[in-house]
């Protein structure tokens, strides 16, 4: 067996056994940090292991892909999460309910977007909220609509361009 590839009878587990120090330093480089490798690696094998028809082809691209998105959705919580308060320093817990400034801000960017995704061609929406927003494999959407995957991804970074344009620069709160 290759290290990219899984048997016949589907050997995942050895497969990810092999892979999982890459797997780990990977996710140490791009978190700097080693805390939460190992709650990344268990929920790649997770994922993996829930995916082994779509894995069994080619499960190294695969695991990567899972990577590359569990590291996305990390950082993208980590900037949305405020820090804990420290309760041993007897320091004041914040309460982080939205208050109305907050709700019609989120409001008025959910009426912006909303505006970005009907000003694009249906194509581009339609695949932008298929990959983006529902998490399709870009290979499906691309044989549903009938094009190749390089355009699915074509559109996706066009669909993206136009929302950025759109919305502008974004401050969090």
């Amino acid at each position: 067996m290759s290290k990219g590839d899984v048997d016949a009878e589907g050997d995942l587990a050895a497969f990810f056994v092999a892979q999982e120090p890459g797997l780990r330093r990977y996710f140490a480089k791009c978190l700097r940090t080693i805390d939460e490798c190992d709650d990344l690696t268990q929920e790649a094998w997770l994922r993996l292991s829930r995916n082994a028809d779509r894995a069994a082809g080619a499960p190294g691209p695969y695991l990567r892909r899972i990577a590359a998105s569990l590291v996305h959705d990390f950082l993208r919580k980590r900037r949305r999460t405020p820090p804990r308060a420290d309760l041993s320093a007897g320091s004041e817990v914040v309460d982080r309910r939205a208050v109305p400034e907050e709700i019609a801000m989120w409001r008025s960017e959910i009426s912006a977007l909303r505006q970005a995704l009907n000003e694009m061609p249906k194509r581009r929406r339609d695949i932008f909220v298929l990959v983006s927003l529902r998490g399709e494999d870009r290979r499906a959407v691309a044989r549903r609509y009938g094009v190749s995957k390089r355009t699915v991804e074509a559109e996706l970074r066009m669909a993206l361009d136009h929302c950025a344009d759109r919305l502008g620069p974004r401050v969090p709160p």
